[in-house]
């Protein structure tokens, strides 16, 4: 597998292409333009072929899963991918969605969420509680570090959190996610409000 260090290295590479044109990139460095457009094409398949796999794997862990957060952990799942599968997931499933790469004592944590539950204010509360070590995000993202020992509880937090602000803003009708005019949203979500804290 190509190491997070080579990611990074072409992040770095990337940032410093956005600003010029890529025959300008190309002059500047001494570089081959075909040569570098077939690097960076070897560097998006290898991507690409490293999100399918992890993918296939969660989609494996998740299937036919009742919970109303989908939790996956695992060891070294590639921190700059996780986000992105996590987003798939969500997509397939209609779930808030977290997945935690786990390296050593320590787990990086990406979620993505669904309309109704803000992910990234659970994650900040997680923080000042001192569940996760450090994290942020919106109401729809977020990510996180925690050490392992914290995992299990984060998981089972969310699995026994008391109904709340979805019943009270009125967007849940029986366990079902409806619109603010009162009519269904298409997908069904039986989700009830999810606290991490």
């Amino acid at each position: 597998f190509v190491t997070q260090v080579q990611f990074d290295g072409l992040r770095e590479e990337m940032i410093f292409i956005l600003n010029y044109s890529l025959i300008e990139y190309c002059e500047i460095r001494n570089l081959n333009c075909i040569d570098l457009a077939k690097k960076l094409n070897d560097f998006n398949e290898h991507r690409k072929k490293i999100e399918f796999e992890l993918f296939r794997k969660i989609e494996n862990e998740t299937m036919g899963s009742k919970e109303p957060v989908l939790f996956v952990q695992g060891k070294n799942f590639h921190e700059g991918i996780i986000g992105i599968v996590a987003s798939r997931i969500k997509e397939k499933y209609n779930k808030p969605t977290i997945l935690i790469s786990i390296s050593e004592n320590l787990g990086k944590g990406s979620a993505r969420s669904v309309f109704g539950f803000d992910i990234g204010s659970q994650i900040i509360k997680a923080v000042q509680s001192g569940i996760l070590e450090k994290g942020g995000g919106h109401k729809m993202a977020g990510g996180f570090t925690l050490k392992k020992n914290n995992i299990s509880k984060i998981i089972n937090k969310a699995k026994i959190s008391p109904e709340g602000d979805l019943i009270k803003k009125g967007l849940l009708s029986n366990g079902d996610l409806v619109t603010k005019d009162g009519f269904e949203k298409e997908k069904r979500l039986s989700i009830k409000a999810i606290a991490l804290i």
